[in-house]
C-alpha cells in the first residue's frame, strides 16, 4: 500500500470535501491517500491490501462494502447497526464496537491492527 499509513477510497461529495480540506489543514497527507471513486473492477486489489477496513456509521443498512471485503478475507471493524450484526459476529467473522469517539475508534484500530487476526 505504497508509503501511506492509511488509504481513504471512495467517492467525491460534501463529506470527500470536508475530509481533504481536513487533511490540508492539519498537515496529514503524508499520511493519507484520497483516491475517490474507483473502477468496480479494481476494487478486490484494494481490498487486498487493506489491513482493516472500518465502518462506524451511526445508521447503515447492510453496506456493500463491507461484504465485498469480507469477501476478499479484509477484516471489518463495524458499528453494530442496521444489518451488521446479522452478519458480524464480534471477534468471530468480524469486529464490533459501539464506540464512535475519535478515542474509541483509535483505540480499536491500534488494538485490532495488534491482535492475531490482522497479523
Amino acid at each position: 500500500m505504497s508509503d501511506y499509513n492509511v488509504l481513504v477510497t471512495g467517492g467525491s461529495g460534501f463529506i470527500g470535501t470536508n475530509l481533504v480540506n481536513f487533511i490540508d489543514i492539519n498537515g496529514l497527507k503524508k499520511f493519507i491517500k484520497i483516491e475517490g471513486n474507483l473502477p468496480y473492477e479494481s476494487l478486490p486489489k484494494q481490498y487486498n491490501e487493506f489491513k482493516l477496513l472500518v465502518i462506524l456509521s451511526s445508521t447503515e443498512g447492510l453496506p456493500n462494502v463491507m461484504l465485498e471485503a469480507m469477501a476478499c478475507g479484509t477484516p471489518v471493524l463495524a458499528a453494530p447497526v442496521g444489518s451488521i450484526p446479522d452478519i458480524i459476529i464480534n471477534d468471530e467473522t468480524g469486529f464490533l464496537s459501539t464506540d464512535r469517539t475519535p478515542e474509541g475508534i483509535s483505540n480499536a484500530v491500534v488494538k485490532l491492527l495488534y491482535h492475531s487476526y490482522l497479523n
